[in-house]
């Protein structure tokens, strides 16, 4: 008779699941094991932080897909929570935890956030009544067309680039796929580069990046970081370290291009302008565009098309 593990892995294989970074025990090891004979490629870690923070967040940056880590009951796992900012679900009812599986799914795609999901040791050897499964989260999540900004936003970012002098594109995560086109916008505004740390050595080419922008900045990065009029932010959250608490641009105007408007409450430096788009339409609303502006040619659609290409999924 299938048991609840049975019942979980099936669950989670029907998500598309087919890696898993994995640190065994005995809270877990029967789901694992399932997995693996199913056609999951387990990948075996020594420490919650590995399984995690290490390897599954560096699989879905590179993948695009959505990425499962594994880990057992430990210390190490109120660490994970902790250091993600994971949304946490406890899963105590067996009939209820395929739907919360599935809706975990569609949490963490949604939200762009990791979501952990704690299951009873004592739960997950019951006997499973092979109830069939909900539909998985890809067929019911509707793919979302591009996002065109709000003319007033396109409004602001020009008119703070027109009479700018001193401009740094800077790149995160968000972009690293957009580097070429980050390199041209800050080319045709004369202006330099700069990267966040998780995105360092995007331009470590180009003899205009200043490198990383943040707690690790160089003397000379901050010192021309601090004269800026204009910062473009391209993908990037504008957290704390990325901004030195807030000191590292001094009274520049930040202009944050990015596919969404969350987290905006962990911001040190808020945004004197924030284009939320996906692709494509940054560069024209409602007639307003931003090549009205000559110095602001390029804030514009090939750099978002890259930086945040559309897909049903972060």
């Amino acid at each position: 008779m299938p048991r609840v593990h049975d019942m979980l892995a099936a669950a989670f294989l029907q998500e598309g699941v087919s890696t898993c970074f994995s640190l065994l025990g005995d809270a877990n090891m029967n789901w694992a094991t399932r997995m693996a004979d199913d056609g999951c490629t387990m990948i075996y870690v020594r420490h919650e932080h590995c399984a995690v923070a290490a390897a599954a967040m560096t699989f879905k940056r590179k993948s695009g897909k959505v990425d499962v880590a594994t880990t057992t009951c430990a210390p190490g796992l109120t660490q994970i929570i902790t250091a993600t900012g994971a949304a946490y679900h406890a899963l105590p009812d067996v009939a209820r935890m395929p739907t919360q599986i599935r809706d975990a799914f569609a949490q963490a795609i949604r939200e762009r956030r990791p979501v952990v999901l704690g299951v009873p040791m004592d739960l997950q050897d019951k006997a499973w009544d092979a109830a069939p499964l909900p539909v998985p989260s890809p067929k019911r999540m509707r793919h979302v067309g591009p996002i065109p900004p709000n003319p007033d936003d396109i409004k602001c970012a020009a008119t703070h680039l027109a009479n700018a002098q001193k401009v740094v594109v800077m790149a995160g995560l968000g972009a690293v796929h957009a580097g070429p086109q980050a390199q041209a916008l800050a080319k045709k505004l004369r202006g330099l580069l700069a990267t966040t740390l998780p995105a360092r050595g995007l331009f470590a080419e180009d003899e205009s990046c200043l490198g990383i922008a943040g707690g690790f900045s160089t003397d000379l990065a901050r010192d021309l970081l601090g004269q800026t009029d204009v910062v473009i932010a391209v993908g990037c959250s504008l957290a704390h370290h990325n901004a030195d608490g807030g000191k590292l641009f001094g009274p520049a105007h930040v202009l944050k291009i990015n596919s969404s408007g969350h987290c905006s409450y962990y911001f040190a430096q808020m945004p004197s302008c924030d284009l939320v788009a996906v692709p494509a339409l940054v560069a024209k609303a409602k007639g307003v565009t931003l090549w009205d502006f000559p110095i602001a040619h390029k804030i514009a659609s090939p750099v978002m098309q890259r930086a945040h290409p559309a897909k049903g999924h972060p």
